[in-house]
């Protein structure tokens, strides 16, 4: 069964957030590179916006 991520709130407004793509980004630290999916060679980010003002956030996806 796939995990269930708290849903994120908008710092601005605290409107919940919508997730609208997940993006491979290339690790900027050694932590990071040990946490990349090897296939990839990325860490997985999911990019989310909110419906209300419009600010985004990225957290950690996969």
């Amino acid at each position: 069964m796939p995990e269930t991520k708290a849903k994120m709130t908008c710092p601005c407004c605290g409107a919940e957030l919508v997730c609208h793509a997940e993006k491979p980004v290339k690790p900027t630290c050694a932590e990071e590179a040990m946490e990349a999916d090897p296939g990839l060679g990325a860490v997985i980010k999911e990019i989310h916006t909110c419906p209300n003002c419009g600010t985004a956030e990225l957290r950690r996806g996969g």
